[in-house]
């Protein structure tokens, strides 16, 4: 339309439209918070802005709460309080303060003095809640070995020895170690035996080692031995004589006689019972003459030498004190133990046996000093043996 702008008339008239009618555009809803409150949906128009649908406020949810844990300090962190804070939008509602860091509380690392092989510590220091090394021990170097040298030792013939060893003088550790060595063993000699003679004792063979020294085998002394006599002879002056039979023995022997003395007839005789001499030659040896103990070990150490003469003093009649007629002996009779040229006395009583070429028509007498003593006899068989207690000479006188 149009209208005057002075005096105001219409000049073009309106005429009327019909309205248009809203354009609506929802108002989204807004969802309440812990603290803030929400709203419903509603709408406007979009094209004059007019509410068409009022929002209406929906209240705040509120916070929901939850703890938020006390963290302890340690000894280098800090600690927390206890606080609290809503598990929906997270604000905090009682904040957590700072609680300060304990420290360390420290207690000593012990030096460890170091030692031939093993390395050292200095002293440190660690704290004994956390265990955090405050001051860290250093390494001390080992000291080293000390050695000794062991000698060795040389092996013997009954004793192993031992090789050069070293040790350590502070820990006795074996550095070198020795090793055994064994025993030579001996080194065997034959000492020849040494045979004894008339002059000097022996020795039997024995071993000796000629490397220590040591006897193996002991030499026994062999006794010097005693000349072995052979037959001893009248050698003049009422003495005998006899050389020694050993091997590379010389030797002589010269001693008196003992002698037996008697009267027969005007002559006076004597008996050697050891060499057979007497005034008119030398009695015989008897051959095959036994001789027993009668008492026990009555025989002495010595050679039996039994000697006989047939009418050793011819017709010269022997006068017998407890005999009435004087009569010349049928045979004499000497016996003796002997050694080296002396006569041993009987230990007791002994029985003689020798072979006997006669009657038994005699008496039997032993000289005992100046007396003459009856001895009992027996024939058998051609053998004559008869007891005695003493050596000597004996008459076999005829019957009467």
């Amino acid at each position: 339309g149009k209208h005057c702008s002075v005096c105001g008339k219409t000049i073009v008239a309106q005429e009327t439209v019909s309205a248009n009618g809203h354009t609506e555009v929802i108002d989204q809803a807004v969802a309440p918070d812990c603290e803030n409150t929400g709203l419903t949906e509603g709408k406007h128009c979009s094209v004059c802005g007019k509410t068409t649908v009022a929002q209406e406020t929906v209240s705040a949810n509120g916070h929901t709460e939850v703890i938020d844990q006390a963290v302890a300090p340690d000894c280098e962190n800090t600690g927390l309080t206890e606080g609290k804070h809503c598990s929906v939008c997270g604000k905090t509602i009682v904040a957590q303060e700072t609680v300060s860091a304990n420290g360390h509380t420290e207690v000593i690392d012990q030096a460890v003095a170091p030692d031939c092989e093993n390395t050292g510590l200095t002293e440190g220091k660690h704290c004994s809640v956390c265990g955090k090394t405050t001051v860290a021990q250093e390494t001390v170097s080992a000291n080293g070995h000390t050695e000794v040298t062991t000698k060795a030792v040389a092996a013997t013939c009954t004793a192993p020895g031992k090789t050069e060893g070293k040790t350590c003088s502070v820990c006795h550790a074996v550095l070198t170690e020795q090793k055994t060595i064994p025993a030579k063993g001996h080194a065997e000699v034959v000492d020849a035996e040494i045979p004894a003679t008339c002059f000097a004792p022996g020795k039997t063979e024995g071993r000796h080692c000629s490397e220590c020294g040591l006897v193996l085998a002991a030499q026994s002394t062999l006794e010097q031995l005693t000349h072995a006599y052979q037959r001893w002879f009248p050698a003049g002056e009422h003495a005998h004589q006899a050389g020694c039979l050993r091997e590379n023995c010389r030797h002589t022997e010269y001693t008196d006689c003992t002698l037996y003395e008697l009267k027969a007839g005007e002559e006076n005789f004597f008996v050697c019972p050891v060499c057979g001499e007497y005034n008119r030659g030398i009695f015989d040896l008897v051959a095959k003459t036994a001789c027993e103990n009668v008492d026990e070990s009555a025989i002495p150490y010595g050679e039996l030498l039994v000697r006989l003469l047939d009418t050793p003093f011819g017709t010269a009649p022997v006068a017998i004190s407890f005999l009435d007629h004087a009569t010349a002996p049928r045979f004499a009779l000497t016996l003796a133990y002997e050694s080296a040229g002396q006569m041993m006395p009987l230990r007791g009583t002994i029985r003689l046996s020798l072979p006997f070429d006669g009657t038994d028509d005699f008496t039997l007498l032993r000289l005992d000093g100046e007396q003459w003593t009856q001895i009992p006899f027996a024939l058998e068989n051609g053998m004559l043996s008869f007891e005695t207690n003493q050596a000597g000479l004996f008459l076999m006188l005829p019957a009467k």
